[in-house]
């Protein structure tokens, strides 16, 4: 069945007996050359723990790092899914009909008065607005000091999440950045994790095994490890990874990395 000789000539197999010989020879691989299949899994595993060392990663850590990884290529894999998938959304009339009158018209009774028809004000949304103007207009503000905080804040924010766009890099930026707070976590010397989203760090790179790599990962263990952090996502590379800027208790992880002398700066300045 599986190659036999008959007067010195060997019988091939043919048509399902041949698929059935290649599936029986494929399932009992580890049985029929046990040696060579050890020394594949030998191969597959020492693969799989020198990839996330390579990348700076700790022994011990290496299996939350691929299941982070993992999770992050599930949750890209699902959004192209559901985009490519979802519906669109059909309006409904009468609902958005409902909206208007309950949220953008105030109606207002007025007392009934003696042999007269009740009266009823409508008051549309722009004549609330300018009512609540008048009231705020009573209240005492000093605009110049207002101007100069609400400039002073803006020139902070502008300053935090600067960047230069490079696109020689092959980044696909986004129109509107997506804004990301929460715990941050250290994956490694380029990477951070906010909530449940892992990020590269933009315009930065350092070698996670080089001396500046390690220093880097030592100063993000001390400094933003289990605290909350906000990020901005402002490109995707190839591989569909997000990369953006982070901004920590008043200054730029990005430009603090760089200004330390950890990392390199590529492009963000």
């Amino acid at each position: 069945m599986f190659g036999r000789k008959k007067d010195g000539k060997d019988l091939q197999s043919k048509g399902f007996v041949k698929v059935l010989n290649k599936i029986f020879r494929f399932v009992f691989f580890p049985f029929i050359h046990p040696l060579f299949f050890v020394f594949l899994l030998f191969l597959l595993v020492g693969v799989l723990f020198a990839w996330p060392l390579y990348n700076g990663v700790k022994l011990a850590d290496i299996p939350n790092w691929y299941v982070e990884k993992s999770s992050v290529y599930y949750a890209e894999i699902k959004n192209v899914f559901v985009s490519a998938t979802s519906k669109p959304q059909k309006f409904d009339v009468k609902k958005m009909t409902e909206n208007i009158n309950s949220g953008s018209i105030n109606v207002k009774k007025v007392e009934k008065k003696p042999g007269k028809d009740e009266i009823v004000v409508y008051e549309t949304q722009q004549m609330i607005n300018r009512k609540a103007f008048e009231m705020a207009q009573e209240v005492p503000v000093d605009v110049k000091k207002t101007f100069e905080h609400a400039k002073q804040v803006e020139e902070e924010k502008t300053d935090l999440f600067s960047f230069r766009r490079n696109d020689a890099l092959g980044l696909t930026y986004l129109e509107n950045p997506i804004m990301l707070e929460g715990v941050a976590k250290v994956v490694s010397a380029n990477e951070v994790k906010v909530g449940q989203r892992v990020l590269l760090l933009y315009g930065i790179y350092t070698h996670p095994a080089s001396d500046g790599g390690k220093a880097a990962v030592d100063f993000m263990k001390q400094n933003i490890e289990g605290e909350n952090i906000s990020c901005k996502i402002v490109a995707y590379t190839n591989s569909a990874i997000p990369t953006g800027l982070c901004v920590f208790n008043g200054f730029s992880l990005n430009q603090k990395l760089v200004d330390l002398g950890y990392s390199n700066d590529i492009t963000l300045n």
